[in-house]
């Protein structure tokens, strides 16, 4: 039976006395074993991840390109309605607005993944779950190696735009490999460890990420830069992943702010008939957007704290929920 040994008199083991209450362990002390557990765990969590690489591309015909061809399909929409002129959004030339686009997407991805990733992980490895005994902490691992090559494989594609394009700045890539991409992981990462129980449980959570997610990412500065002023304080400071994508963005691409679109407002416009200023050339005078703000490196610097806060404390959460949910998957 297992417990903490009572009676430290040399008898024989007839005689000795167990307590069968478990010993109580401080919340220090499972952050600190949660940590020695994703260093311990480290060969064993290469050796899945190996085996994972390999089974997703054995039967593919595209194989790596995978990793990177969802995003570039989604970015290319984007600048195709931008090139046609059916969603103006900025006027970077194609190749650039495509530079700026990829950049902003493999950022997204990067946290989408690492929201996602402890939720497909664990239910990938479900039967391994709740058949063998081994640290938990070797999913949050594997979880950490996958989206990390994934993001890697994404950076030199994106690289590749940006050299093309001619806005590539080599620090501020360096910068987003090195800072902006993990600190991205640990806060998707973050928020999907503590939602890696109940999506093990119930399939409503991974569908609903589903489904929130593209309306999320509308509501992220993906496809087009943080707005100014309060609206863009407001979508920094409340959307999670903003400023952080902002800022790594920005630093990577060489004109940091691009010339984005904007629509006629009433100065445009005569104040009593209506008809559109002109300049001297005869074209149609539309006033310049208003310089974008600084970057907002409050939300940043919180936002990335956060998600510090969040990959600790969850990796207390997976140590004390997979009992309950390694007893509820078994039943």
């Amino acid at each position: 039976m297992a417990g903490t040994r009572t009676d430290q008199s040399p008898a024989s083991d007839w005689d000795v006395v167990y307590d069968s209450e478990p010993p109580k362990v401080g919340f220090i002390t499972r952050i600190a074993g949660g940590f020695g557990n994703l260093w311990h765990s480290r060969q064993l969590a290469w050796r899945l991840f190996q085996r994972n690489f390999l089974a997703n591309y054995r039967q593919s015909v595209l194989g790596w390109l995978w990793i990177f061809l969802p995003p570039l399909s989604a970015a290319g929409v984007w600048v195709f309605l931008n090139a046609s002129g059916t969603v103006r959004i900025s006027s970077l030339s194609p190749v650039g607005y495509a530079a700026f686009v990829f950049c902003g997407m493999l950022l997204w991805q990067a946290f989408i993944d690492g929201l996602t990733g402890p939720i497909n992980t664990l239910q990938s490895n479900r039967s391994a779950l709740t058949k063998l005994q081994f640290p938990r902490e070797v999913f949050v691992t594997l979880c950490l190696l996958e989206t990390g090559f994934d993001f890697l494989v994404r950076v030199l594609v994106a690289t590749l735009f940006l050299v093309i394009a001619g806005l590539i700045n080599w620090g501020g890539i360096v910068l987003l490999i090195a800072v902006w991409g993990p600190l991205l992981l640990i806060l998707g990462v973050g928020f999907g460890l503590w939602l890696a129980p109940f999506g093990l449980l119930y399939k409503d959570v991974s569908r609903s990420i589903a489904m929130v997610s593209p309306l999320w990412m509308l509501l992220t500065p993906v496809i087009y830069d943080l707005p100014g002023g309060t609206p863009g304080q407001v979508v920094a400071w409340l959307n999670p992943p903003a400023a952080v994508i902002h800022v790594a963005r920005s630093g990577a691409i060489q004109e940091a702010e691009p010339t984005f679109a904007k629509s006629s407002t009433a100065s445009d416009y005569g104040k009593d008939d209506g008809t559109i200023n002109t300049n001297r050339s005869g074209e149609p005078h539309r006033s310049e957007p208003p310089p974008l703000d600084s970057a907002p490196w409050p939300a940043v610097v919180s936002w990335c704290a956060l998600g510090v806060v969040l990959f600790l404390l969850g990796l207390v959460w997976l140590d004390l929920s997979s009992p309950i949910v390694i007893e509820r998957l078994a039943n």
